[in-house]
C-alpha cells in the first residue's frame, strides 16, 4: 500500500487584497479557500494575502490556480496569486543583495513573479530610470531597494510586470523575513 504524499511547506502570495478599501478579502475566508483545496496547517500573516500553508508538491502547484478560481467564483474577484517552497522562498531571503544599502528593512522589496521573465526583457530594463534606486533580476524574483524611500521611485510594480512580461506581488523585506520564520 503506498503511503501518502509527504506535505512540505509553501508560501503562497496574493497581490492587491485589502489595501485602501479594495479587493476586500477577510483571512478567516481566505484560510478557508486553502483550506478547501486540500492545503493543511494554513496560517496568514497580516491582512495582505501572505498564506503560509502545507501541501504535497503537486498539489502545491495546482493551489494557485484553484484558490485564484474559487476568489473570482465566490466573491467576484480577480486576485493574481504565486506560491513559493519553503526552500525556494528561505533563499530568496538569503540572497537579497541591497539590505545594507537601506536605512531600514523596510526600503529593501522583493518581487515575486508568476514566471521567470525572458533574458531578452531583462536586458531591456533600464537600470537608471530610478537614480538612487536599486533593482536586480534573479530568477522569477526581482530584488529591489529604496534607499530614500519608494514614493518616489519609478521602478514601480506597473512598470516592472509591463516591462519583464509578468504579474508581480512585493514584499518589504520586514515581511519576508517574518514569512521565513513562518515556514
Amino acid at each position: 500500500m503506498a503511503g501518502r504524499p509527504k506535505s512540505t511547506r509553501h508560501i503562497a502570495l496574493l497581490r492587491g487584497i485589502n489595501v485602501g478599501g479594495k479587493n476586500r478579502l477577510p483571512m478567516a475566508t481566505l484560510r478557508g479557500l486553502f483550506t478547501d483545496v486540500g492545503a493543511a496547517e494554513v496560517t496568514t500573516y497580516i491582512q495582505s494575502g501572505n498564506v503560509v500553508f502545507s501541501a504535497p508538491a503537486k498539489l502545491a502547484k495546482q493551489i494557485a490556480g484553484e484558490v485564484r478560481e474559487s476568489i473570482t467564483r465566490e466573491l467576484g474577484l480577480e486576485i493574481p496569486l504565486v506560491v513559493r517552497s519553503a526552500p525556494a522562498f528561505a533563499k530568496v531571503a538569503r540572497e537579497h543583495p541591497f539590505v545594507d544599502a537601506v536605512p531600514e528593512p523596510k526600503f529593501a522589496m522583493v518581487g515575486f513573479c508568476d514566471h521567470e521573465p525572458s533574458a531578452t526583457k531583462v536586458a531591456a530594463l533600464d537600470p537608471n530610470r530610478s537614480p538612487g534606486d536599486l533593482l536586480e533580476v534573479r530568477g522569477a524574483e526581482v530584488y529591489l531597494a529604496f534607499p530614500n524611500g519608494s514614493g518616489r521611485s519609478k521602478f514601480t510594480a506597473a512598470w516592472l510586470d509591463r516591462s519583464l512580461g509578468v504579474i508581480s506581488t512585493w514584499r518589504n523585506w520586514l515581511t519576508v523575513q517574518k514569512l521565513v520564520e513562518l515556514i
